[in-house]
């Protein structure tokens, strides 16, 4: 007889979650406003810039318009949205030097602690598999990523 705890595939549909979820995507849009000022005080308007705030306002309009209905859904759309966001900002630009980088820890706790032990497995999976595909590239040189930035563009939003 098996007696150990079953964990289940999403626990409880609170309003916890809900504001964490809620708070995550108020960050996103400030991430978006600050962009939006970095680039309008800048020289020259980076067309990478614009594309990846649009990306992140597609993101969260799409999780946010998932919240009222399913609290897990919309972890899903805003985990596998920003997953793919960061990958391909990754792959096109710096690579396994990209600062982008830093963003994975955070999905895989996102999908961990709200979707649950196969979601937490899968997105650490993909993710180890994704950056070791690209320092094995790198390093056989079939990748070429472009230079590395500067340590204040790093900083920078």
């Amino acid at each position: 007889m098996n007696n150990a705890p079953q964990e289940s595939d999403f626990g409880d549909e609170t309003a916890a979650y809900t504001r964490l979820i809620q708070r995550v995507l108020i960050i996103l849009l400030f991430i978006c406003a600050s962009t939006v000022i970095g680039a309008a005080v800048s020289q020259a308007l980076s067309f990478s810039r614009v594309l990846t705030v649009l990306a992140l306002l597609l993101i969260a309009s799409l999780s946010y318009l998932q919240l009222p209905y399913s609290i897990r859904r919309s972890t899903q759309v805003l985990v596998l949205g920003l997953w793919l966001g960061v990958s391909v900002s990754t792959f096109i630009f710096a690579g396994v030097h990209s600062a982008n980088l830093l963003t994975y820890p955070f999905l895989i706790a996102l999908a961990g602690w709200i979707l649950g032990r196969r979601w937490l497995l899968a997105v650490t999976a993909i993710s180890v598999l994704f950056i070791l595909a690209l320092g094995l590239g790198e390093l056989t040189g079939v990748y070429h990523p472009t230079a590395r930035a500067p340590v204040l563009v790093v900083c920078q939003p």
